[in-house]
């Protein structure tokens, strides 16, 4: 199997980008949300809805880009058995770890939502 028409290197970096978006659009759904109160009574609980479907929005794309990394490191893992490309076997537990790290955080997100949309919002 020829690992240049994949480029596991690239595909790894384009994963690292969709975590940090995830990162900066939580950020800003934390930010909406903790700045909700500064707004008029009556667009507040819009704001705060808003901001809290953002967050979800992150997590969501948090799952995603985790789930499809994960398929593409099993795939590696079944496909690649010569020892041209033990660099990139030896890589895949470590690149692993980096969805495991995903999926907390995706779990604290929607714990958050989950949290403050009971909390605030019900209320």
């Amino acid at each position: 199997m020829d690992l240049r028409a994949h480029s596991p290197e690239v595909r790894f970096g384009n994963y690292v980008s969709i975590m940090r978006n995830m990162y900066l659009t939580s950020s800003v759904a934390l930010a909406t949300i903790a700045f909700s109160d500064r707004f008029q009574k009556q667009y507040q609980p819009l704001v705060r809805i808003g901001g809290t479907l953002i967050l979800l929005y992150a997590a969501l794309l948090g799952f995603y880009s985790a789930r499809n990394f994960n398929s593409y490191l099993h795939y590696l893992t079944t496909q690649v058995k010569d020892d041209e490309h033990a660099y990139f076997v030896q890589r895949i537990p470590q690149w692993r770890m980096w969805v495991y790290i995903n999926y907390g955080y995706v779990i604290v997100a929607i714990a958050l939502a989950v949290l403050y949309f009971n909390i605030k919002i019900l209320n």
